[in-house]
């Protein structure tokens, strides 16, 4: 009994630790209004593009329209997550190499995700309920897909416990091994989540297929008109040159600045994203496949291709 409750404390100890450090972990879910005279703006992407800027930005703009995100809406996807999410969380209360923070830290994370994926679902939901009475304004957004899945690995650090040192830093060489073993087994397949996100989500839900548009390289980004739908597309390597403008041609709005959020040089694990990022090299057939995709050909042109494939592998495309 005694062992039971000094578990129990150092739990609630490290919990309140985790919820000063962390608020966002303990934020409680939107109630979801849908209303044809004041619509809803979803910022709607595959993560680690920028979004958060983008929602932070539009939320502290004045704009009387709710702005609600999210990065699934297709049924299958949130639901098949939150499957992966309850085995992982299972995973972790059985991982006895864990240290109690990250253990600790690991579950309230993981039990975020599922509580939002389950939000997304009532999102949908709505969404389906009203999707013929609204004018739906969307913002997403692209990014280099080698470069997505190098800000996500670290954002979901805890899925690679090994990773993990003492005091929770994250080991370097361990970080950046671990990492190219994870890029070769998501981008590699060509069913990663950058490569097929707009096929898998949006053109399901809204039914737009984002390849039949072309796409502005100039402007960096593009606006879609689809029926009752318009799709603001910006690519993240321009969305701090282009932000404004996008806005204003979607809403309609002047004036409106982008506000950096989220940013990597804030996070704990900043030392080993730099050591990252500087020694990462990948296989130039590798890199071939992933920019050769219908994703990277799409959003990037020959010379941003280019140069991606000198960054990653040290030769051209």
């Amino acid at each position: 009994m005694k062992t039971l409750k000094k578990i129990s404390r150092r739990y609630l100890k490290l919990k309140k630790e985790i919820r000063t450090e962390k608020p966002w972990l303990f934020r409680k879910s939107l109630e979801f209004i849908i209303d044809k005279n004041n619509p809803p703006i979803l910022v709607y992407q595959m993560g680690k593009v920028g979004s958060t800027s983008v929602v932070h930005s539009l939320r502290n703009s004045g704009l009387m329209n709710p702005v609600y995100h999210t990065h699934q809406l297709s049924y299958e996807g949130i639901d098949k997550n939150i499957e992966i999410n309850r085995e992982r969380l299972f995973q972790n209360r059985n991982n006895k190499k864990l240290d109690d923070h990250t253990r600790v830290y690991t579950e309230l994370f993981v039990k975020y995700v599922i509580r939002k994926l389950k939000n997304d679902r009532l999102l949908r939901k709505k969404i389906d309920k009203n999707f013929d009475s609204i004018n739906w304004k969307i913002i997403t957004l692209v990014r280099d897909p080698v470069m997505r899945e190098i800000s996500n690995f670290f954002f979901t650090f805890h899925k690679h416990p090994e990773i993990v040192g003492k005091k929770e830093q994250l080991l370097n060489e361990t970080s950046l091994r671990v990492l190219k073993d994870d890029l070769n087994k998501r981008l590699g397949g060509g069913e990663d989540w950058s490569l097929t996100w707009f096929d898998r989500e949006l053109k399901k839900v809204f039914g737009v297929d984002m390849y039949r548009f072309p796409f502005d390289h100039e402007n960096g980004y593009t606006l879609i008109h689809s029926k009752n739908i318009s799709i603001l597309v910006i690519k993240l390597e321009e969305l701090g040159r282009c932000f404004s403008g996008a806005i204003f041609e979607l809403l309609n709005k002047e004036n409106l600045n982008l506000t950096n959020s989220n940013v990597a040089g804030k996070k704990f694990y900043y030392n080993t994203y730099r050591y990252v990022l500087e020694n990462l090299t990948l296989d130039s057939h590798f890199c071939k496949k992933i920019y050769s995709s219908k994703y990277a050909r799409h959003f990037y042109t020959n010379d941003e291709l280019k140069i991606f494939m000198r960054k990653w592998s040290g030769r051209q495309v």
